[in-house]
């Protein structure tokens, strides 16, 4: 199936679900962006500016993301490389904060039980025939 095509495989109400579900959760970060005192809610208080914008523009990014994954929901032909750059992000954020126990410390766990799972699930989605665009496309 070519990239971007407009036909797409009969999806499994779950695969999209929870695509959407983590993609949504991913880009809540970016209330910070109208927001700043929702920098709180990562142990920040009384930022100075660098370390405000620094977190916004973390924010902006975890809004790209999150976007991506609702996208790759509804699109199968993109998921492969949107799930494997979630992967990749969540899992450097994983590694960063776990390497440091100062971090880990301060880090909500219910932020890194929600990247873990998150993990999981996109991997089980790589590995799941009929998932992704590519093996989708060939069990069509």
């Amino acid at each position: 199936m070519a990239p971007f095509a407009t036909s797409r495989p009969a999806d499994s109400p779950l695969t999209t679900g929870a695509l959407a579900l983590i993609g949504l959760l991913t880009a809540t970060p970016a209330l910070a962006l109208v927001a700043p005192d929702q920098l709180a809610s990562y142990g920040v208080v009384d930022p100075d500016a660098v370390t405000t914008t620094l977190l916004q523009h973390r924010g902006a990014l975890q809004l790209v993301l999150g976007g991506a994954l609702v996208w790759a929901a509804v699109r199968p032909d993109v998921r492969r490389p949107v799930v494997l750059a979630a992967v990749l992000a969540k899992g450097v954020f994983l590694g960063l904060t776990l390497a440091r126990p100062q971090v880990r410390e301060d880090v909500s766990p219910v932020a890194l039980t929600f990247d873990a799972v998150s993990i999981a699930v996109l991997l089980l989605f790589l590995r799941r025939p009929g998932i992704l665009a590519r093996d989708a496309g060939r069990a069509a």
